[in-house]
Parts: structure tokens; sequence; C-alpha cells
């Protein structure tokens, strides 16, 4: 019954139906509707929200209203919603009027003259008593007899109100008592009376003294309406209101656990409390070998479990989950995977009977459900609820949310998992793709290196017109395959994500013209002209990287030497937009060469991509300048694309950000560059190199270099033969190879680093590596290099690092 509520409008419907044609209404004296029976809505046709609207006219309620007021009694004719005839009847009782409503028929009508309260209520479907203030009971309905379980024929002189109710609930009643005889207003409240077969019957209480116009001066009469069912409601939404807050918490906590164990320990420790008369077996999958171990037990002390082993024989309850086939029935993982949720149930006759009747012995254990932790088909783990004999019903409401959580948390660590190690494998396998481009680099340049110093060397020995010819095809096809290499390596570079931007000065006209200086060669046997144009608002000097930049324009520019066989290739440099401190600006470098089919514009910066197969057979290549191109471009922060039309020529463009230089660094690196070009005529005849190195060809062409500086070159094959050197010889540098038997570079560096002799201890060494991976540069740094040069060895380069070891620092 829906009547908690001191005051609700169009007022209360009263549970049950009474075997009665009467219907039965609670008004308050304001005339409002408190209470009402079915048979109200029924009889009228609906529930008017006052008593007034009951009736035909106002003046028709005030008659009604007047007698009711006088004689505390009164009755009226009224006609319902589809116009039947109703008799309507109150009684004034204290503070409200009882009110019955049925149909107009001869025998009611003189039934009414003769009406009371016990004859208005003994038909009322709740609970209706009077009782005097020692609680002796005067008068009680039939539902009253019926809710509290006593026989009709009960005498009724026996009964107190008090020996009815609960002990929290008489000190209650007792205390409302004293406050009505006191004249207090008192609300309705909630009692507990004790049913004849233990029960509880909660109800909600409206009392009420009665007067002296009621008769029965001094008595006390109760209309309780039972509150069972809204109990049970409350009951029922608090369980599911506290169920929510559990899985509104855990939801929060799974997310933070970082394993497969800590999920089932968390889950174990939420569920231990809900399974009252459970015996709960976890079982956890191993992912990798799909295998079920018990991951713990609760509901079952040790001993118990120890006898049930030795009774059946089995490892029922041991960590390694290894079964007979009749334990297999029930508590396999098997069975889990046949249901789509998840769930299978075995009663006690589906089991083996000799397993069943120990199970039942020993455990008391009539029923086993098992529940599976899957999602997304795939199963993570899975429980056993094994029903001891007198559990309540398992609650599957809180246990299937707290699975498909934990479910979900176990797939993404799963996934995690997989994740780490395919990133582990992938990191790797970049690590070993890294560390095999930097060895072949290696072993590939050190020849090349070799064949490039030799040809260098053979033409400053004035070869006539034939062999100088041949020197330089030879060199050509030297350093086009050194090319190729590096675009390799630079990739390798790129894509393992090693490569740095610097920021440098940079100087554009210079630039430009050393580009058509180095493709001039190139261009000119096939009479392409190789033009250059920079607009008049770029800044000559700008600040970036500008061995990337170089490296961009090289390769785009070598592009379009090679494609065009007639006609022109013009480099540009205009200005998009500047600022105070910041210019962009974009390069073109065009040609008017075979240019690129519609369909493959698309796909041309993409790796290993040409356009047509045709192009790799005529013109060679690997396919990866533009695709460098465009990863340095955008490692630079810029864009690059192409204009182009088959048979008519390409425009490749690209613009970038740059610093804009204040004049004052410009004077300043041009006054660095003077100082460094005034200290080119060094004497070093009182200098001493080591060189350790064990490529005979690499120490012959150093010391070529070596005879026309004046310079003094011993060498060592290894690491070992340099620390025995160092120990008897005094050197101003060393020269260390990096990649070498017995003891490579890096070590010998750290035992020279590590030795007492603080003049040994301090001698500055340069490494020396064919490998132009970055994390060489670091290693050789870390372990105490000053310096680092790429081989092949470029003349000038080693000896403005001569200058700077062996004279400078002595200045210094």
């Amino acid at each position: 019954m829906k009547n908690q509520q001191e005051k609700v409008s169009p007022g209360h419907r009263v549970n049950g139906t009474p075997h009665t044609q009467i219907g039965l209404l609670i008004e308050t004296r304001q005339g409002e509707i408190v209470e009402y029976t079915p048979q109200v809505q029924k009889l009228f046709g609906e529930i008017p929200e006052k008593v007034n609207l009951f009736f035909a006219t106002p003046a028709d309620y005030e008659h009604f209203s007047n007698q009711l007021e006088d004689d505390g009694k009164a009755k009226q004719l009224i006609r319902s919603v589809d116009n039947k005839m109703l008799l309507i009847q109150a009684i004034r009782y204290n503070d409200i009027n009882l009110l019955s409503l049925e149909p107009f028929t001869s025998k009611s009508a003189n039934a009414g003259s003769e009406l009371s309260i016990h004859d208005l209520l003994e038909d009322f479907p709740e609970i209706y008593m009077q009782y005097t203030t020692e609680g002796k009971l005067v008068h009680l309905n039939k539902m009253g007899y019926k809710k509290l379980g006593l026989s009709p024929d009960y005498p009724i002189q026996q009964l107190n109100v008090f020996n009815l109710l609960t002990d929290k609930s008489k000190q209650k009643l007792h205390c409302r008592l004293k406050a009505m005889a006191k004249g207090q207003e008192i609300r309705p409240a909630e009692l507990e009376f004790v049913h004849q077969n233990g029960g509880i019957v909660p109800v909600l209480a409206h009392s009420h003294l009665l007067t002296e116009a009621s008769g029965e001066k001094g008595n006390f009469l109760s209309i309780l309406f039972d509150i069972s069912y809204q109990k049970k409601s409350e009951r029922r939404v608090g369980a599911i209101r506290e169920k929510i807050t559990v899985l509104a918490r855990t939801a929060m906590h799974f997310i933070r656990l970082n394993n497969t164990d800590e999920v089932f320990n968390y889950l174990e420790s939420m569920l231990k409390p809900h399974l009252p008369g459970y015996i709960a077996v976890y079982l956890k999958v191993d992912q990798k070998d799909k295998n079920y171990n018990v991951h713990a037990i609760t509901g079952i002390p040790d001993g118990v479990i120890d006898k049930v082993n030795e009774e059946l024989g089995e490892n029922l309850f041991h960590k390694e989950f290894d079964l007979t086939h009749d334990i297999q029935n029930f508590l396999s993982h098997s069975r889990v995977q046949k249901h789509k949720d998840g769930w299978s149930s075995i009663t006690r006759k589906n089991l083996p009977e000799e397993l069943a009747r120990k199970l039942e012995q020993k455990l008391s254990i009539t029923d086993v459900f098992s529940a599976g932790i899957v999602q997304q088909g795939s199963i993570y783990g899975g429980i056993h609820f094994l029903k001891q004999e007198g559990a309540a019903p398992l609650e599957r409401e809180l246990v299937e949310p707290l699975l498909h959580q934990a479910s979900i948390i176990l797939q993404q660590l799963t996934l995690n998992e997989h994740l780490r190690i395919a990133k582990q494998q992938a990191e790797q396998a970049m690590r070993e793709k890294a560390e095999f481009m930097s060895i072949m680099g290696h072993e590939i340049r050190t020849p090349l290196t070799s064949v490039i110093g030799l040809t260098d060397l053979l033409l400053d020995q004035k070869p006539n017109k034939s062999q100088l010819k041949n020197l330089h095809t030879l060199k050509f096809s030297a350093e086009n395959l050194l090319f190729l290499i590096n675009d390799l390596l630079d990739f390798n570079k790129i894509e393992a994500g090693k490569i740095k931007l610097e920021k440098t000065i940079i100087d554009l006209p210079g630039l430009v013209e050393d580009l058509t200086g180095a493709f001039g060669p190139s261009a000119k046997p096939k009479e392409v002209e190789l033009l250059s144009e920079i607009g008049e608002d770029v800044p000559r000097w700008i600040k970036g990287d500008k061995t990337r930049l170089t490296q961009v324009l090289n390769n785009l520019t070598s592009n379009a030497v090679k494609f065009t066989e007639q006609g022109a290739v013009q480099i540009s440099i205009t200005t998009e937009k500047q600022s105070e401190h910041y210019v962009h600006l974009n390069f073109s470098v065009k040609d008017t060469g075979i240019g690129i089919p519609e369909n493959k514009i698309r796909e041309i910066f993409k790796l290993y991509t040409q356009a047509d197969v045709s192009t790799q057979r005529n013109y060679g290549g690997t396919g990866l300048g533009l695709t460098i191109c465009k990863r340095l471009v955008d490692l630079m922060g810029g864009n690059i694309a192409v204009k182009s039309k088959e048979g008519e020529g390409s425009d490749f463009q690209f613009t970038l950000r740059f610093e804009k230089v204040p004049p004052e660094l410009v004077m300043q690196d041009k006054r660095k560059k003077r100082q460094a070009d005034t200290a080119e005529a060094v004497d070093f005849s009182d200098k001493r190199v080591l060189m350790v190195e064990d490529n005979d060809i690499n120490y012959y062409l150093t010391t070529q270099l070596f005879k026309k500086w004046n310079l003094t070159i011993d060498r060592a094959e290894n690491g070992l033969v340099a620390l025995k050197k160092i120990s008897r010889n005094t050197y101003d540098l060393i020269l260390m190879d990096i990649q070498m038997p017995e003891m490579d570079g890096l070590e010998a560096t750290l035992h020279i680093r590590k030795l007492s002799d603080e003049k040994i201890q301090k001698i500055p060494i340069i490494a020396l590596s064919a490998a132009t991976m970055d994390e060489t540069r670091r290693k050789a740094q870390s372990v105490g290099m000053n310096d680092f040069m790429t081989k092949p060895i470029n003349p000038a380069e080693l000896y403005a690092k001569l200058v700077r070891f062996l004279v400078k620092s002595d200045n210094n």
C-alpha cells in the first residue's frame, strides 16, 4: 500500500480487495482524501482530489457537511461519473471523517440509519482496532484477525495490543498514547506487529483518542495499513543501491589494477561477503598455454580441504588444477565454454553418485554453479560456486556485473601485455636493423673510402688525358655508390627517429652556388642549363639546419638533372611571408624532364616508389630519395608537393620557416671563418699523431695527407697495440678507429681515460668510423672521445680538426 506520506493528493489506494461492494475513504477536516479503497474508483468512475467534488453542486456538499458537523454522521445520494445513483455516508471521528460509498438500494438506505464506525470498518481491507489506555482490545475487525494470524473465534478480551508488538514498537506506541492523552497532535507512525507464526507485519498506524462525541471516551482507535510491500521494496532498493555502490567502487578500483593476480585477488575480496553458504573456487587462465589453475578458494577451512582431498583422492582444491574425468564433469573449463553467457548449473542428480555423496557428506554441497569470466569470446577465468545446504540463492545480479568488470580489465591487461611484447619485439627488431645497417654501412663504406681516397691521390699525380678521364669516371661511380648507401643509412636514421635538427647560420646564395657548382658537371654534357633565382625580398642569412636543407635540395636537384635530357633545371627561392623574427621561404626545383604520370603523383613520395619500372632500369636509384625528402621536410615542420605533367617536366616545391639572423651574428660568424682561413698555413713539424687503424689502405691514404702537411704519424693495428705504444711514446693526438679486432676503439679510449698519467689521460682523441648513426657518435662521446669523423675522410675537415687540437689547444 502506498501510504507512507501523511498527505498525498488525490489520496492513496489501499491494498487489498474487500469482499464487499462498499468503497471506503478517509478525509481530513480540510476535505482532502488521504486513503481510499479500489472500490471507490470502480463505483464513482474516478478519484476526486477533495470530497466536495463528489457532489453535483456546492449546496449539496454544504448540506452534507452541516449534517456531519451537527450529528457526527451524514448521508446523501450522489451520482457517479456514468450517472449511477450512489449512497455516500460519513462518520466524524476526531480530526478525520470516515466515508463509505456504495450503490443505492432500498436495503442500503435503511442500513444507513444504523451505521456505526464498527459497521463501516468491519469489512475494511486493512486492520482496524480499538483499545484502552492499558492496551486491552475492545474491537478488532476481520482483516485484523487475518493479518495477525489469529483465529476468528479467538476471545478478544484476552488480546492486548502491547503483546502483539515487537519490543521497539511497544515503547513507541506507549509514547504515542501518552502524547495523545495530553492532547498533542501526532502523525502516522510505523509499527511492527508480530504474526502468530513469528513473522513481522509492518504497518503505518493512524491513531486517535476517542472523545465524548464518539461515545467511547478514553479509548484509542487505530487504522493500521499493511506496508509489507513497501518495506520489501525498500529493502530491495537498498540492496540494489548497495550493489550499485559496490559496482561503482569496484569499477574505479579495477582500472587501477596492474596484473591478473591483482584482479583475481580484488574480485575474491569483493565477492566473499556476498557468498554466505557457498564455497567459491576461483580459476585463472594461463593466457599463454590456455590452462586453468586454481587461483584461490574461499568459504572452506584448510583442514577440510585436506580431508576432502584425501577422501576424493584428487587435487580438487590444489593450486595445480589436475582433475579426473568425474571431477571434470562439473569443474572443467570446457563446461564453462559451452555456455554463451558463461554460466552452467549442475544439480545433485547430475553428479556422479560417489562424487556427489562425498561432496554432500564432507561439505554439505547440494548444487554447483559455474560462471566464466568471458569477454568477446575469450575466457580469462571462472568461478565454481559450490552451494552448501541451506544457502540462499546466489546473487547473480551482483556476481555477473563484477565478473563482467573483471573480464573487461583482464581483456585490457591481456591486450596491454600483447602490446608490450609486440612493442619490445618491434624495438628489438629496430635495434637489430639499426645495428645491421650500421655494420653494413661500415663494411661497404670502408672499401669505398679506399677507392675514393686512392682516386684522389692518383688525380694529384698529374695523370695523362686518357687516365684522367678514367679516374674521373671511377671517382664519379664510387661517389654515386656512396650517395646511394648514404640514402639507405639516412632513411634508417629517420625511421628510427634518431635525427636531431641543428641550427646554424645559412648563406642562401652560397648554398645555391654550391648546388649549381656540384651538379654543373652532370648537366653540362647533356646541354641542360642549370639556373638559379633568389627573390629580392629573400634574406641572405637565415638560421636553420643547413645539413638537412642541403640534403633535400641535393636530392631534388640530383633527380631533376638525372631525369632531364634537354631544356633546363631551375632552383628558385621566394618569400611566402615574414615577420620581425621569422621568414617562410618557398623552395622550388623545376625541370623540363620526363615528368610524372598523373596517376603516380600521389604515390611518388612513398617508400621505394618510382614513376615507372623502366625508370629504375634506365636511370637507377633506390626509390628512397623523395621519401627522405618528405620525411626531412616534415621533420623541419614544412610540407612538400609536386606539380608535374608527363613529357613536360616536374616542379617540386616545399615551404619551411626559418629564423632571421641579426647582422651582428653574421659578422661574428664571418670573423670565425676568417680566423679559420688564416690558420690554414700551420707548421706541424714538432707534432706526432698515433693512428689506430686496422685497414692498411685507410692508413696509407692518411699517411699521404700527413706528408703534405709535414706531420709525423705512427700506427697501431688495434686498441691493445695502441695502449702499448702510448705507454712508450709521446703523442699529441690519437686518430682512433671504432671497429677493430681484439680491442675496439671505444674500449681502448676507456682504458686511456683511466690511466694514472694525467698527460696521457688527456690526449685528444678523434673517433674515425664508417658508421653514420647518431648512436655511434653518442657512444664515442660517452667514453671520452673529443671529436668524431665519418669515413671517407674529408681532407679539409681533417686539417681543420688537426689545427683545432694541435695548434689552438697549445695557444690556450
